[in-house]
């Protein structure tokens, strides 16, 4: 009751032990009170006796269908040991068993029929939340938060900056529970579960109640109790101005980080050069959209490459919400390469709208040598060598023209130039390594 006044939670208690409570989202979990003999009494959490090791298990409700994939999820990146027990038809649940405590045993997610959770606003800008503390053995962690940064799941919550700063760095954040058995046959980010924030910390961590021997400290400061209730005051004081700034930083263009599109691939013809047809790959997200366009532009040396070459790149920019259009054109050949570049710029503002894309903001996406070219046709876009070609058929294709919106250039080769000298070793200031083949890169250009 101390802990859930004046909150948006609701609670009642089944029995004399177990308490169920509902959170303003709608989920819910039931804590299952041990003795008072069970409790850690050192006080360490705010609320003298602490209840963190009172409680025989947490229930939370999760999607049907969702707990096969949440005790993977557990068992793949927390090593931990995981079920999923039957509670009826077609009803699971998950079950994370806890280990180094007899007092802290059990984890659930149930599933429910009527699992609903519609936050007032993006998960980082809402008023409440609910959010797993976990401590791991210290030999595991980092292999932990390896595993989760290698799949793009690691989180800077933006809300407990101060906090986390105040407690160390011997933890870290995560907050999207993903299905890892798609990974087999799923291309680019693994699909979204249910979103769950985790604080993963260390057992030997200052605030652990498992492995800490003394009422903890952070850095010689105030012991935690009192920390925590300073800065989560602080937090409270200063977050709604914080929210306000960020839900107003509406300019330009955000893929949402936490919705995942199916996605459609489909090759068409754009182009045709004597017999020689040209193609381009359209990886379309599946959505409400309508979504902003990047056109492809692949590398190679100039001379080799292909369109397949970026494809798992392009499925998980469309996932995330962005049209990706992969075109092969003329290699080894300047400036009619540009000119098919340039015309393909042409032809996808005419397209655009039969895409759910949005004409006006088409840019060039290019790697190596293709961000190179990228650039030269995103600097003269009104260059008579690259707009050579006759417009593209269809009523747009004579009033639009090659200018673009953006571009993005990864490992560009911004000065051919300044590369092909210091193959032939007309440079002063820099020396090869030992092992550079010169005549490879001077083959390349």
């Amino acid at each position: 009751e101390t802990a859930l006044a004046g909150t948006q939670f609701r609670w009642s208690m089944r029995d004399e032990s177990t308490v169920d409570i509902c959170g303003p989202d709608g989920n819910r979990f039931l804590a299952h009170q041990q003795p008072a003999g069970a409790r850690d009494t050192r006080g360490f959490h705010p609320g003298p006796p602490s209840l963190c090791l009172g409680f025989q298990y947490v229930e939370l409700d999760c999607p049907t269908g969702a707990a096969p994939a949440i005790a993977a999820y557990y068992k793949h990146y927390f090593e931990a040991a995981v079920e999923v027990r039957q509670q009826g038809l077609p009803a699971q649940t998950a079950v994370i068993l806890t280990g180094g405590t007899e007092h802290c045993t059990e984890l659930r997610y149930a599933e429910r029929a009527d699992y609903a959770c519609t936050p007032e606003a993006p998960y980082s800008l809402a008023s409440y939340g609910i959010h797993l503390c976990v401590y791991m053995p210290d030999e595991l962690l980092p292999l932990t938060m390896q595993r989760l940064a290698d799949d793009g799941l690691l989180w800077d919550n933006p809300r407990f900056g101060s906090l986390d700063r105040s407690l160390g760095s011997s933890q870290f954040r995560c907050k999207d529970i993903v299905d890892v058995k798609a990974r087999k046959r799923h291309e680019g980010p693994l699909p979204l579960v249910m979103e769950m924030e985790h604080e993963v910390r260390l057992a030997s961590h200052d605030t652990s109640p498992f492995l800490a021997q003394e009422s903890y400290t952070v850095a010689g400061r105030e012991p935690v109790p009192r920390l925590v209730v300073s800065e989560v005051s602080s937090f409270e004081k200063d977050w709604p101005a914080v929210r306000a700034e960020k839900n107003a930083a509406t300019v330009g263009y955000m893929p949402s980080a936490m919705l995942v599109h199916d996605v459609d691939i489909d090759d068409v013809e754009y182009l045709r050069h004597d017999d020689k047809p040209f193609l381009a790959t359209i990886f379309k997200p599946l959505g409400q959209g309508p979504f902003p366009v990047a056109l492809e532009v692949h590398g190679g040396c100039w001379c080799r490459g292909s369109r397949e070459k970026s494809r798992p790149t392009n499925v998980a920019l469309a996932q995330r919400g962005v049209i990706v259009v992969a075109i092969d054109f003329r290699t080894c050949a300047y400036p009619a390469s540009l000119a098919d570049i340039h015309y393909a710029v042409r032809w996808a503002k005419g397209e655009a709208p039969s895409w759910n894309g949005v004409p006006e903001c088409i840019g060039l996406l290019g790697t190596s040598s293709g961000a190179h070219q990228a650039m030269l046709l995103g600097l003269r876009p009104g260059d008579p060598r690259y707009a050579v070609l006759p417009p593209p058929p269809g009523p747009q294709g004579a009033v639009v023209d090659g200018t673009v919106s953006y571009v993005i250039m990864l490992s560009p080769v911004m000065d051919p130039l300044g590369r092909y000298q210091y193959a032939k070793g007309r440079r002063t200031d820099v020396k090869p390594p030992a092992d550079f083949n010169a005549e490879l890169i001077l083959s390349l250009h």
